[in-house]
């Protein structure tokens, strides 16, 4: 499921292109929306959502244009939190190329980028998709995105999908604990009899004395009485 502003009209039929049969994408577009109305939006298709399924977020361009970059950044965590158990996909806010690249709006989206990046490493559920788009993506206002830069971030979006599913895909398989010390009184006389062989070899063992270390160090002579020494008797 795709939620956002007017930045994300078309992009569910283009990313249902590149899924292809995969998996169902539903889109739900805000045009003018700020990050409040965009979590808000669809939620009946989101509660019914599963840890195989993908949500997808792309807002704040509203709120950082009405200078209000905190309140999308506290609903998006608010989000984030409510669903852990589904995939998260955070969009960063685009570049306004309609306005000057040192204009305090387009200073606004970088610092709205970072401190977003840095709250959403606080939830393992929440990937971020880096668009890195230039000028040529983008219509000749500069405003929105055209359909050259709106098919290279689904083709992007399509392979972190695909790598989402499959790491999370397939049910653990739950194998019994198997004991493998064996319990004496449980084992019949069959189990535990030996062969006569090896009894008679284990009696031979047993009944035969222990064979005496030998000492290979030798051994020094005794010392003789010395003729020059004078013994007392």
């Amino acid at each position: 499921m795709i939620i956002g502003d007017s930045h994300v009209r078309d992009c569910a039929a283009k990313l249902k292109r590149y899924v292809g049969s995969k998996c169902s994408v539903i889109g739900h577009v805000k045009p003018g929306a700020g990050m409040k109305q965009i979590v808000n939006s669809g939620k009946e298709e989101i509660n019914n959502l599963k840890g195989d399924d993908v949500i997808v977020v792309w807002g704040g361009s509203n709120d950082i244009s009405k200078q209000n970059s905190r309140g999308a950044l506290k609903h998006l965590r608010k989000f984030a939190n409510i669903y852990k158990d589904v995939n998260v996909i955070v969009m960063p806010a685009p570049q306004r190329y309609d306005l000057m690249p040192s204009s305090c709006v387009n200073s606004e989206v970088i610092r709205f980028n970072r401190l977003m990046k840095k709250s959403m490493k606080l939830y393992t559920n929440t990937t971020i998709l880096e668009t890195d788009l230039n000028r040529d993506c983008f219509t000749r206002h500069g405003l929105h995105m055209n359909s050259l830069g709106k098919d290279q971030i689904m083709k992007n979006l399509a392979r972190v999908i695909e790598s989402t599913t499959v790491s999370n895909r397939g049910p653990i398989i739950e194998l019994q604990w198997r004991e493998c010390g064996l319990n004496m009184d449980n084992l019949d006389s069959s189990q535990t009899q030996q062969p006569d062989d090896v009894k008679q070899t284990l009696n031979h063992e047993k009944n035969e004395a222990p064979k005496p270390q030998i000492n290979k160090r030798q051994r020094k002579n005794p010392a003789l009485k010395d003729q020059d020494f004078l013994w007392q008797i």
